[in-house]
């Protein structure tokens, strides 16, 4: 087997470059453009294995056998389909690697959004175990306030144990309230006299703009001072202005209560609000507490607060 193409020793020329290929008959080597390879042919030839005949053996093999319709390129043919076949599988397997590049990316992406949603979640854990600890804190925080809140009512209550306020009593120009207050211990027909009362003075209204007159507080010497002074009046029931001064006119009617804070006087107007809505027929302060009873056997109930309207007895 020859190293050179037997087509250009022959011919004496130069010889041609490129790819050359072996006869399986003859055992020459052929430049392709020597053996008028078409490009398709070329590209099969090239493929390992594939047998070949160069031209002279080709015509010979014709001529021996009469073969003339042309198998040699029909075979050719079968075998260029064949490889457009191997092409497009080819090229779909490149698609293929293609398409698993980009969902592999995805699948790399959505790893890592997962990732990134995970460190958030225990993040958001953490946070939400951190809320719930400082929404418990501040629940103990609301019960201590309120806690506090009702022991510092209590103490302001208790400072104001001994007092009674009286509203409706009206007001003149350079008025002496001891003198007044005199003449209604008089009235109401308790033996108290100024000895017995520590202080009084009229207090300003929460509303600037009511034009009542102002209340007056009168702060007694001794507790049952006061105690006197609110039987009195439960007893009597009534007094008009003019039973302590023709002045006051025209008469309006005066009013004797315990000097409640202003949270127990809030409170209290809520009880009776509700004790009017529910149709209970007590409901009253003692020693500036408050109580309600529903009917005469009913067991009396003490408020301190607005939930403790519910625990009394229907």
């Amino acid at each position: 087997m020859s190293e050179y193409c037997s087509v250009c020793v022959d011919l004496g020329g130069r010889p041609q470059r490129g790819p050359k290929f072996i006869c399986m008959v003859c055992k020459k080597s052929l430049h392709a453009k020597c053996s008028n390879l078409s490009a398709d042919a070329e590209k099969i030839l090239s493929i390992p294995g594939i047998p070949w005949r160069c031209p002279s053996c080709s015509n010979s093999e014709v001529a021996s056998n009469g073969n003339t319709d042309g198998s040699s390129n029909e075979s050719f043919n079968m075998i260029l389909k064949k490889l457009d076949k191997l092409d497009k599988i080819e090229q779909n397997i490149t698609d293929l690697k293609t398409s698993h590049d980009d969902v592999l990316k995805f699948v790399n992406f959505c790893s890592d959004k997962i990732d990134e949603f995970t460190v958030k979640m225990k993040d958001f854990e953490n946070d939400f175990k951190d809320i719930k600890g400082a929404k418990s804190q501040i629940k103990n925080l609301q019960d201590d306030n309120n806690k506090l809140m009702r022991e510092i009512g209590n103490l302001q209550q208790y400072s104001r144990i001994n007092n009674v306020e009286i509203s409706g009593l009206p007001e003149i120009k350079d008025e002496n309230l001891i003198e007044i207050i005199e003449k209604l211990m008089q009235v109401l027909g308790c033996n108290i006299n100024r000895d017995s009362i520590d202080g009084c003075h009229r207090i300003a209204h929460f509303n600037l703009a009511n034009k009542k007159p102002r209340n007056v507080i009168v702060k007694f010497s001794r507790h049952q001072y006061k105690d006197e002074v609110l039987a009195a009046i439960r007893k009597r029931k009534l007094i008009e202005s003019t039973d302590l001064d023709p002045r006051y006119i025209p008469s309006s009617k005066i009013y004797l209560n315990e000097h409640l804070t202003k949270m127990n006087k809030d409170l209290f107007k809520n009880v009776r609000e509700y004790c009017r809505g529910k149709h209970f027929l007590y409901y009253w302060t003692r020693d500036c507490k408050i109580y309600v009873r529903n009917t005469t056997t009913s067991k009396t109930t003490l408020i301190q607060e607005e939930n403790d309207l519910n625990k009394i007895q229907t």
